[in-house]
């Protein structure tokens, strides 16, 4: 039986946007240090989580991701605020959202679910939603009355624009300590 690599497809973040993101994070973790908050050097924008991917397969997936990419132009994408899963009032993950650049995220996210269908069976068929995820409430926890008011108020976040170029493809090994990402290849746009 062949071995599986549980794969992803995202956008990476250059270190200046995670460290924006980090001084939101740092934030939230001083207020409610009870909730699991992500690792800001691995932040990213999921475009596709492919779930396990026989590793004989990889090659293929990671052209179909460069025929896609190569289809695209660079594009600017922008912040918005903080939001959260399923929703603002039973928030389960909370998240840094997306503004400008996300008719060209939700175009490239259904070009490559359709180009990897017979490829990705495990693919995420969630209606598509561009975000960073910031934090995750643990289990048999509730987001604190306060936490779901500065959701419901969100100002704006400061973080700069940044001009996506490439996609990434990624491997995700889950240990005791969180997830590790490995880059696995990459696909210019245009």
């Amino acid at each position: 039986m062949a071995s599986t690599i549980r794969s992803f497809i995202a956008i990476e973040l250059p270190q200046e946007h995670c460290r924006a993101l980090q001084r939101v994070v740092r934030q939230l973790a001083r207020d409610w240090p009870q909730y699991r908050w992500g690792s800001t050097d691995q932040l990213h924008l999921t475009v596709n989580f492919l779930g396990d991917v026989r590793d004989d397969r990889i090659p293929q997936v990671c052209e179909q991701v460069r025929d896609v990419a190569a289809r695209h132009t660079d594009f600017e994408l922008s912040f918005s605020t903080l939001g959260a899963f399923p929703k603002t009032s039973r928030p389960r993950i909370l998240w840094a959202g997306i503004e400008q650049g996300q008719s060209e995220m939700s175009q490239i996210h259904y070009q490559i679910a359709e180009a990897l269908q017979d490829l990705c069976r495990e693919q995420d068929r969630k209606r598509f939603s561009p975000h960073v995820t910031l934090g995750r409430i643990r289990r048999n926890q509730r987001w604190p009355d306060e936490m779901i008011s500065l959701l419901e108020q969100a100002e704006p976040l400061q973080v700069p624009p940044l001009c996506v170029s490439h996609l990434t493809v990624f491997a995700s090994h889950l240990e005791t300590t969180g997830p590790v990402y490995t880059v696995m290849d990459q696909a210019q746009l245009g």
